[in-house]
């Protein structure tokens, strides 16, 4: 259960991590 809970955190971290890289890309951009 606990490994369970630590891989969604994991995918939920590299998710915020992805969407702040598109963010800043997108700032750059402009």
């Amino acid at each position: 259960m606990n490994v369970k809970i630590k891989s969604v955190e994991m995918r939920e971290m590299k998710g915020l991590e992805r969407v702040k890289v598109s963010k800043d890309i997108n700032e750059c951009s402009h």
